[in-house]
Order: C-alpha cells, then structure tokens, then sequence
C-alpha cells in the first residue's frame, strides 16, 4: 500500500514539471521602441492648400441622407504642379432636392456629363477620374481653417484664362519712351538697354516679381494665385514686350 502511494506520488510530480516545461514555451513580449516623429512644418489644421483656381478630379461619389433630403458627397483630388498642392481631398455636397437640382447639374455639365431634360441614372463609378476646374476658398469651422469649393467651372475654360493672361485684357504694357529716357536716356529698343532673363525670374519670391513687373511697366493676370503660374505668366509678358534677355540663359 505504502508503494502504490509512492508511485502516484512520482506520476503527480512528472504531470507537473512536464506543465511548467510548456509554459515556459511561450514568446516574451517585445518592447516597442520609441519612434522620433518630425511635425516641423505640420498644419494642425490639416492640409489646406492656397486659395485659388485647381484641376479638380473626382476620386469618389456617394449618396448620402441629408436631414431633408438626399445628397450626394463629392470627393476630389487637386492636380497641381506643385507637390504641396497636388493629390490632395476636397469635398463638395450637392442635394437631390428639386430646389437645389441646378447645383448638381452644373457640377455634372462641367464634368462633361451630359445630362437629360427629364429622369436620370448617377452612375457614380462612370464620373470616377472626370475633371473640371475648382474654385477653392478658406473657411473657419469651430475654429479650424477648413477648404470649401467656392466655384465649378469646365475644364475648357482653363484654356481661356491662359489666352486672357496672354492676350486679353490685362495684356504686357510697356513703359514710353520718354520713360526710359528719363531713367538712362537710352532707347529700349537699344542693343545695350538692360533686360531680364528667365532664370532670374524664376529665382523670384512673391515681393520681387512683384517689383520687377511694376519696374518694366508690365502686368499679368490677377487672377493667378499660385506663383509658379505667375512666373511662367511674367516670362511670356517679358517676352512679348521683348524684354526677355536670352543672351544671359
């Protein structure tokens, strides 16, 4: 009898060391690191980029229930030139309401949809990478500054803001002559009358293509906000008034 206890005893012991064995199988958890964030430079607001005209591409549309109606939420993505202002979202609702319609069918016209005198499908998926052009303005929502499209216009209407810039009503005006013989008593037709070059106007801030425009007598369109466009603008104004200095490039 003693024996027989002895035995159970040994099995109990070996059941015991054998569970302790597999516990100690498990993984140990590994502490994560610390991570160095840079939030220089970072909008708490978010990212809102300058006011002004952009390329506006549809990345998704859906319908969604309004307090009084349906509407249906537009989400574009900015295409620029410049990086800080390209692929970037802004939102715009139009209302299925009968009073609001004309809203919704503006957008889709200007996306190039054509849109029928009478009942019609949205084929959401179909107007997914259409364009136009947008209006955006800065809004101040619970404290917070916040991008509103203010304006929806055809793509082709691009073309004619650049022919405005170029040959509208704001074209280049030079100063007479009387002038520039005040200043060097030279002819600005002269070989030697000093010019500009593109690389010097392109190194420009804001405040000096401002100057040097007023400067030489010349104007662009005021419409341009981004001033990548303004430069290009001042280039073919300084050109078209033969100022452009190309000996220098």
């Amino acid at each position: 009898m003693a024996e027989e206890k002895t035995t159970r005893r040994r099995r109990k012991k070996k059941s015991t060391d054998t569970s302790s064995k597999k516990g100690s199988g498990k993984k140990k958890r590994t502490r994560t690191k610390d991570v160095v964030i840079d939030f220089d430079g970072v909008d708490p607001d978010g990212v809102v980029v300058p006011e002004g005209t952009y390329i506006l591409v549809v990345d998704e549309a859906t319908t969604e229930k309004g307090p009084k109606a349906k509407y249906t939420k537009w989400k574009f993505k900015t295409e620029d030139d410049e990086k800080v202002c390209n692929n970037k979202s802004v939102y715009e609702n139009t209302s299925h309401s009968p009073d609001a319609l004309f809203k919704l069918r503006g957008l889709l016209e200007c996306l190039g949809v054509e849109v029928p005198d009478g009942p019609m499908a949205l084929k959401y998926d179909d107007y997914v990478g259409l364009k136009c052009l947008g209006t955006i303005a800065h809004r101040i929502y619970e404290g917070k500054k916040q991008m509103q499209i203010t304006g929806i216009e055809p793509l082709s209407e691009m073309g004619d803001e650049d022919d405005d810039e170029d040959e509208g009503e704001e074209d280049p005006e030079v100063v007479d002559d009387d002038t520039t013989e005040d200043d060097e008593g030279e002819d600005p037709d002269d070989d030697d009358a000093e010019g500009i070059t593109a690389s010097e106007i392109e190194g420009m801030n804001e405040e000096e293509l401002t100057e040097a425009l007023s400067d030489y007598g010349l104007k662009i369109s005021g419409r341009i906000k981004n001033l990548k466009k303004k430069k290009a603008a001042a280039i073919a104004a300084f050109e078209e008034a033969d100022l452009l200095d190309e000996k220098l490039h």
